[in-house]
């Protein structure tokens, strides 16, 4: 809520445009009615002309607005009937809100999208009887829709809703007449159509991965990386071990990215001979005076603008003083469209060099993105060698980081590194900012190339086995009549460890990721052939053909993982 004036709307019919655009639109009825004696104005300036008592029974925080002095009508326009005041939400939020509070017909909420912004203002406005209805209708809808029912209580910050949805999902996994099925069940009982088999249960995550698959990822949006973490790791231990909180504290800042008091640049680093000549504007209301040379010498963007600003404030103030400490107005002034705490860290890095490089993940990952979009080159190079770094030893972390500030490239390098590790159960703080849909299409990559791997690592080994058959078959009866045991080819390191290897890159339980042992010794010690004298051409042979495996594995998994593309928002 922003003011509360008096005010005259337009009259409006639906299909009959406004006859004044640049007066508000009237919402339809019953919010149009001579009787109301106050208006809520939404933010796409719809006027709903409500009833005091009414919205104060409703809402204990309208009841406590309305009971101040009201304002004299003297001094306000003599065509005004009511009181307005300005709320944040839009006209289909606040009329179905509105609906609920009045003794009038509901409208159903059944989109995801149409109930969180509504269940979000009640909340916000303490009405306890719309807050009461949404969340019994949400408990009641859950044992049908989990997913939803949980997306929306993460989404409203309802520890208790998204408990009860998580229940009934793990409900419907584990019982034996679940109506859900992985895809290739289902259509296997389409081809039987003669047998009726019992349904049998699946894992938590497995029948997560079908209701995503069903109601799509969409339903992620708007959620955090790290409430969906704990949703997973939840249904991964299921019910008797799960954590206790599913969702973040509301408000709470995240342990990489805290919310700090106003940064301040360390007056040692800004020189003040000569004085300082520049005044940067960030939205959040910091101000730092800054040389303008400095500016020039490391962003030519900001340096074009600063000429620009510079020639507007000269022909306004041709006589101007030079600025004083504490003259605002007197001095060069640019607005940038980056957080003071972020300004902060860039100048720190301009005046002092390297070594005010941040060492944290989330600040460094703010400044090499702000470097880079004012075309600070040597910032940028600095900064993006103190991050290779950072990235190298918390990979997970660096690429929610890398997402949240739009450093795409980053981001794919930094999703790289995650397959070289075990990502099921791993958390970092940065995905208390991140968002769910990052951390989904992650999850997706990580699958994705280990199928990938899996399946080149078999066609590779596949193609030197036939060599190796070919080649070995001349001594194959000889080593018949001799020995009890044939000579193992190259397949079996392929149907036993190769396979193993591929199922040790799992989302859904820990592994060692694509950090394969592909060496000659690993192959040989995982075969089961024994070497026979007889044999010994073929034995040599089948080293070979090891070697050869050996040797060209490492780059059939490079160029597995090349052909997966990270989808990134």
């Amino acid at each position: 809520m922003a003011r509360r004036t008096k005010s005259k709307s337009n009259e409006a019919t639906p299909g009959n445009p406004s006859p004044d655009p640049s007066l508000p639109t009237v919402a339809p009825h019953p919010f149009n009615q001579a009787s109301a004696d106050i208006t809520l104005r939404t933010s796409d300036r719809v006027d709903f002309h409500v009833h005091s008592q009414i919205l104060s029974q409703a809402s204990p925080m309208f009841a406590d607005m309305l009971s101040l002095p009201q304002p004299s009508s003297a001094s306000q326009d003599t065509n005004a009937v009511r009181p307005v005041i300005d709320v944040a939400e839009d006209s289909k939020t606040l009329g179905r809100l509105l609906r609920l509070c009045y003794p009038i017909k509901k409208e159903s909420l059944d989109m995801l999208d149409d109930v969180v912004p509504v269940f979000q203002a009640a909340m916000k406005y303490d009405m306890e009887w719309p807050v009461s209805t949404l969340t019994a209708d949400l408990v009641s809808n859950a044992p049908r829709s989990p997913l939803r029912t949980w997306a929306v209580a993460s989404r409203c910050g309802m520890e208790d809703l998204a408990q009860k949805a998580v229940e009934s999902i793990l409900k419907k996994a584990t019982s034996p007449l679940s109506q859900f099925r992985i895809h290739w069940e289902e259509e296997e009982e389409k081809e039987e159509e003669d047998e009726d088999p019992i349904p049998t249960p699946i894992s938590p995550l497995s029948l997560l991965k079908t209701m995503l698959d069903e109601q799509g990822k969409e339903v992620l949006r708007g959620i955090s990386a790290a409430d969906y973490f704990r949703l997973r790791e939840y249904l991964r231990a299921g019910d008797g071990h799960a954590t206790t909180r599913l969702l973040s504290p509301p408000n709470s800042p995240s342990p990489s990215n805290p919310t700090p008091e106003r940064p301040a640049l360390q007056d040692a680093l800004i020189f003040s001979s000569p004085p300082p000549d520049t005044l940067l504007r960030c939205p959040d209301g910091l101000k730092i005076r800054v040389h303008a040379v400095i500016l020039l010498l490391h962003s030519p963007l900001l340096g074009e603008r600063l000429r620009a600003a510079t020639d507007s404030s000269a022909s306004l103030r041709p006589n101007r003083p030079a600025a004083t400490a504490d003259d605002d107005t007197e001095s060069v002034s640019l607005e940038v469209d980056i957080d003071g705490a972020t300004l902060s860290a860039l100048l720190a890095v301009v005046y002092g060099g390297n070594a005010q490089l941040p060492s944290d993940c989330h600040a460094l990952g703010a400044v090499l993105a702000a470097a880079i979009r004012f075309g600070m080159a040597q910032v940028t190079e600095s900064a993006q060698g103190r991050w290779d770094s950072l990235s190298a030893t918390s990979p997970l972390e660096a690429y929610f980081v890398a997402v949240e500030h739009g450093l795409t490239a980053h981001a794919r390098l930094a999703a790289r590194k995650v397959l070289e590790r075990s990502i099921a159960g791993k958390y970092v703080p940065a995905m208390e900012s991140g968002t769910a849909l990052a951390y989904h299409h992650l999850l997706e990559y990580y699958q994705t190339c280990a199928r990938t791997i899996d399946a080149r690592m078999k066609a590779a080994v596949a193609s030197r086995t036939s060599d190796f058959t070919r080649t070995v078959d001349q001594d194959r009866y000889a080593y018949g009549l001799s020995c009890s045991r044939s000579l193992q080819g190259p397949a079996y390191v392929a149907q036993t460890y190769l396979s193993s290897l591929g199922r040790t890159m799992d989302t859904d339980s820990p592994g060692v990721g694509c950090s394969f042992d592909l060496t000659l010794s690993a192959l040989l010690g995982k075969s089961s052939s024994v070497w026979p004298r007889c044999t010994a051409s073929g034995c040599q042979r089948y080293v070979e053909v090891l070697m050869k495996i050996s040797g060209e594995l490492p780059q059939v998994v490079a160029d597995a993982i090349a052909e997966v593309q990270l989808e990134i928002e």
